[in-house]
């Protein structure tokens, strides 16, 4: 049976999309993984984006499960993905950086800087868990303009 989402769900995602799009980006709901052109220059290595209505997860490399369910790959310390896993509830206006993986230096800060760098700053971002040896307390004096919530 298909899983039907109530359409106060549709309507934040709708939300959230209007906020994140600009005359640089454009990003727009899938109902599956779908490999896609990167959506910037910038993110080469993003091939593979699922958005649902309270995730956006993005990757490099695709990994297939059960029935051919796909999904983009964003486990920290994945030998080879580049990806990122976001959670977000935009009634609360909250943002959660739940998974981060760059398999290439430098490519973590790219993802976050594609994330905050033209911020609706009244948002708060959650960051439950930090094995990063100091990469997100680098995030955060970068983007000192947002709230950051550490769990």
């Amino acid at each position: 049976m298909k899983k039907v989402f109530p359409l106060v769900h549709k309507d934040s995602l709708k939300n959230l999309l209007e906020d994140i799009n600009n005359e640089h980006l454009c990003v727009w709901n899938l109902l599956k993984v779908k490999a896609i052109e990167p959506i910037r220059e910038k993110l080469t290595p993003i091939q593979f984006i699922k958005i649902t209505n309270d995730s956006i997860i993005a990757s490099s490399e695709i990994k297939v499960e059960g029935n051919n369910s796909k999904y983009p790959i964003t486990k920290p310390f994945h030998q080879t993905a580049v990806g990122i896993h976001l959670i977000y509830d935009h009634e609360l206006k909250a943002l959660q950086f739940y998974e981060l993986n760059s398999a290439i230096q430098g490519w973590g800060e790219k993802m976050v800087m594609a994330v905050l760098n033209n911020p609706p700053t009244d948002w708060e971002i959650f960051l439950l868990f930090d094995y990063s040896g100091g990469f997100w307390k680098k995030m955060q004096q970068k983007y000192s303009q947002w709230q950051w919530i550490w769990i």
